[in-house]
């Protein structure tokens, strides 16, 4: 039964303040309310309690290192605030290895269960939906009733619809964008889902950001569920004989929206699928190693985060590592240069070689060369655009130069453009250049057809 409007269109709320009827009204509150993640966690099990008639508790919990963590509650679950379970001895820990919405029917019966604690929360049937942070998954909203076979597979569609609304609420950016008729759609939807519900539950919880990374999530969704991920390949040339020494594979998306390819690799990382995305587009790239000729070797962009990732190894193995070169991108900070060495020295002790890219562009690639020793380093395309008229990128182009030498790496000049800087990058002494000067990103069949360019050669 639904509480009368008072006068002033607020809809009495026997948990706190009245709240606005109207949406965007609803929306404004919360923006004031809903300040730091604990809070918004904490608005989601109080929600998931008016959403699902049959749940009388709800938690959030959060891996921390080998346990579970329980950081905030509600209901029959607000007992379990502080507590730690092992990941690999209980529900949730299994829904987060598995990446799976579970249901236990009957908590007495399920050897999945703690018992004891189950019991001690008066937790009979229970629901777990995992929650994904960036690229991995991180934690885990319980919802629980008193009652064996409580939840309905309705029940369990409408909260896995909502799990990658959940998370983006936890993670959101900062700016609200969209409109009230909009919140149906971010919410998700799966088959026998309470649609009806969902709506009103993201107008309670919604604070800034989530409308947009939820929809940002949907595009790259759809693009993996397609194979929408397509590859061009670009050749890198030895200016002194014309000959094509590697390609480049470079990485085209949809038409819609309109954003270049490194937006789309950020959006997915910011949203839970960086991994997925990256690996569609290594495994698109690699599909056309086979046709290339005898000693040209693909370069294949690799951002360090993927790095140690397990399907990383046998996707470059199944392709013939030395046929390969990883070119490591830099779209966050490295937190671990051990590991990401070690796994690279891994991988290179087979035969693949590394490349730092966009090296001159700023301080991430120069950490980059400096802890991982690169075999290749290739200069940014704001160190050779109009480098043949300017002393200051020559000076520094040719300390890097030097520096390869003396250690032993070769220099890739980008986007070279114009005759007069591929004649000022062979004057500095790189041997190697791409850019649309030379031969434009094509497709396969295209881009083997454009290797022979003798007519660059030059020395």
């Amino acid at each position: 039964m639904e509480a009368p409007a008072d006068r002033a269109g607020a809809v009495p709320d026997e948990r706190g303040p009245a709240r606005p009827a109207d949406p965007l009204e609803t929306l404004a509150l919360l923006l004031r309310e809903a300040s730091d993640p604990l809070t918004v966690m904490q608005r989601i099990t109080d929600e998931v309690l008016e959403l699902v008639d049959a749940a009388e508790g709800a938690a959030v919990e959060l891996v921390d290192g080998g346990a579970m963590r329980a950081v905030c509650g509600t209901g029959t679950l607000r007992e379990m605030v502080g507590t730690r379970v092992s990941v690999d001895a209980s529900l949730s820990g299994l829904a987060v290895q598995q990446g799976t919405t579970l249901l236990c029917h009957d908590a007495r019966q399920d050897p999945r269960i703690d018992r004891v604690a189950a019991a001690g929360l008066g937790a009979i049937s229970v629901v777990v939906v995992p929650l994904r942070c960036t690229e991995r998954l991180v934690g885990a909203l319980n919802v629980a009733a008193t009652s064996a076979g409580a939840f309905t597979e309705g029940d369990v569609a409408t909260l896995a619809g909502l799990s990658s609304f959940m998370t983006a609420m936890v993670t959101a950016a900062s700016d609200l964008t969209g409109a009230a008729d909009e919140l149906m759609s971010a919410a998700g939807s799966a088959d026998g889902a309470d649609t009806a519900g969902m709506s009103g539950f993201v107008a309670n919880v919604l604070r800034p950001g989530v409308l947009t990374d939820v929809r940002t999530a949907r595009r790259v969704e759809q693009v993996l569920a397609r194979r929408e991920v397509a590859t061009v390949y670009q050749p890198i040339v030895d200016v002194c004989t014309g000959r094509v020494e590697m390609v480049e594979a470079l990485t085209r998306f949809p038409p819609h929206p309109a954003q270049p390819p490194d937006t789309w690799f950020a959006d997915a990382w910011r949203t839970g699928f960086g991994p997925d995305l990256e690996l569609s587009a290594l495994e698109a790239a690699l599909a056309g190693i086979g046709g290339l000729p005898p000693g040209t070797r693909m370069a294949v962009n690799l951002s360090p985060q993927l790095v140690g990732h397990p399907a990383l190894v046998p996707a470059l193995e199944g392709a013939g590592p030395q046929r390969i070169v990883l070119e490591l991108t830099e779209h966050v900070a490295v937190e671990d240069y051990p590991t990401v060495r070690r796994v690279l020295d891994g991988l290179r002790s087979m035969g693949m070689q590394l490349a730092i890219d966009d090296t001159g562009a700023g301080f991430a690639s120069l950490s980059h060369i400096l802890k991982l020793h690169p075999d290749i380093i290739k200069l940014d395309r704001e160190l050779i655009r109009g480098i043949d008229g300017d002393p200051v990128r020559q000076s520094l182009a040719t300390a890097i130069v030097h520096f390869a030498a003396d250690i032993g790496a070769d220099v890739v000049a980008e986007a070279v453009e114009t005759p007069s800087e591929l004649a000022a990058v062979r004057d500095l002494g790189i041997r190697l250049a791409q850019g649309f000067l030379l031969a434009w990103p094509a497709g396969l069949e295209e881009a083997v057809r454009a290797l022979d360019l003798g007519r660059f050669a030059t020395c």
